[in-house]
């Protein structure tokens, strides 16, 4: 009994060791039969290059890291792992360290360029826009850059922000405003239009002692100093000559302006326009047949007001 045992043991130790020389002869037969490459050298390359490089010859590209570097350009390869003519089996990954580039960097000139092209040429550089200013100027067009800090040729460490001046354009024309006050509003509008200047808010006053539909008040005031396109805000007196409160939204729900262009042969330019709520809202702005009606629902409980214009020239004007 004893001695089956050891037969036993003895056949199943000579089974290992015949099957581990196997297995150790057949892994050397595979490794020896991997083929190898030699490692390419790397240094100065740009990634993408170094990565269609090392894919071309099998081996895989890992990147290690990132440094700043005054010699190599920005995303080049500074530092490999194994180092260049080294014998590995294909599959083997392969260890580089990129460049971040220089850590300061030379401002680039901005002057008198789009804004929007300026943005992209700082992000291309990897520096960020900072504040931006605007300001008018005769000699620069508008939206293009007049000025930028830190100035042309100046060093900026990288990713930092340059602050830009942007042109808003020729200075509008000035003029001293006009008094409006006592005039009717249609007389005003044609004023306010003649400088320039666009009509804002036109709310209502009940006044007894001034006629009706005139100018009560307005902003800016007479005298002030406005520029061309700039908003004038006016008030105007609701109280008619018959002593009553001129409000036709009063227990009146017909708020609805018409007009009719009269009869002729040639179409008109008709504009209308709708001031409520502190804007001027164009509603018509084209040509019109002779004969043509016109309505516009006008919005209830605010002041309001509708300007119609007969090529350019203001004939109506109806306060709500």
């Amino acid at each position: 009994m004893t001695r089956s045992i050891l037969k036993f043991f003895l056949l199943l130790a000579v089974f290992f060791a015949i099957a581990g020389i196997s297995a150790y002869f057949t892994l050397t037969l595979v490794i020896e039969s991997e083929e190898t490459v030699v490692v390419p050298d790397l240094e100065g390359k740009n990634a993408i290059a170094v990565l269609e490089l090392l894919s071309d010859l099998g081996l895989n590209t890992k990147v290690k890291g990132s440094e700043y570097n005054a010699e190599i350009p920005l995303h080049h390869v500074t530092y490999q792992e194994p180092k260049a003519g080294t014998m590995i089996k294909k599959g083997r990954d392969v260890k580089v360290v990129l460049s971040k580039g220089t850590k300061t960097l030379t401002v680039p000139n901005l002057v008198n360029i789009p804004r929007d092209q300026a943005e992209v040429i700082l992000a291309n550089n990897d520096l960020k826009c900072g504040v931006v200013s605007r300001t008018f100027s005769r000699n620069i067009k508008k939206d293009f850059v007049i000025a930028h800090t830190p100035e042309t040729g100046d060093k900026i460490r990288r990713n930092g922000a340059i602050n830009l001046l942007i042109s808003r354009g020729g200075r509008p024309k000035g003029y001293m405003m006009p008094d409006l006050i006592g005039i009717d509003l249609e007389e005003a509008v044609q004023t306010v239009e003649k400088y320039g200047l666009n009509v804002g808010e036109i709310d209502s006053v009940y006044r007894k002692d001034a006629a009706a539909n005139i100018i009560i008040d307005q902003e800016p005031f007479s005298g002030y100093y406005v520029h061309s396109n700039q908003r004038v805000d006016l008030s105007v007196n609701r109280w008619n000559e018959r002593g009553k409160a001129d409000k036709p939204n009063s227990g009146n729900t017909d708020v609805l302006f018409r007009y009719q262009i009269p009869p002729g042969i040639l179409k008109q330019h008709i504009r209308l326009e709708l001031n409520a709520f502190g804007f001027s809202t164009p509603i018509y702005d084209e040509l019109m047949a002779p004969g043509r009606r016109i309505w516009l629902m006008v919005p209830q409980h605010t002041d309001a007001a509708v300007f119609l214009y007969k090529n350019k020239e203001l004939v109506k004007t109806e306060i709500y």
